[in-house]
């Protein structure tokens, strides 16, 4: 009888996308302005513990005459342990 866990391959590529708030603040008496932003991420995992992740999102803050364009750019290892064979958790 074969006791052992069965482990699917979870290397690969994989992508997907995102939706953010963004908030930009002032320490003046204006307020802040916030908008709503999105984001496209991406990765490759290398085996079951290790991947690399890229991710981009941007955003408009602002109205008529306030607009500021926010975006970042980010690459990323990341670490995964497999509780079982339902749950994992990540770090990155």
């Amino acid at each position: 009888t074969d006791t052992s866990l069965s482990t699917s391959d979870s290397s690969g590529f994989y992508i997907g996308g995102a939706v953010n708030k963004t908030e930009l603040g002032s320490d003046d008496a204006s307020g802040s302005e916030s908008a709503t932003g999105f984001g496209v991420y991406g990765g490759y995992q290398f085996n079951d513990w290790f991947g690399l992740e890229s991710n981009f999102f941007a955003a408009n803050v602002g109205e008529d005459d306030f607009d500021v364009v926010a975006g970042a750019l980010t690459f990323t290892p990341t670490f995964t342990l497999h509780f079982n064979e339902t749950f994992s958790g990540f770090v990155k």
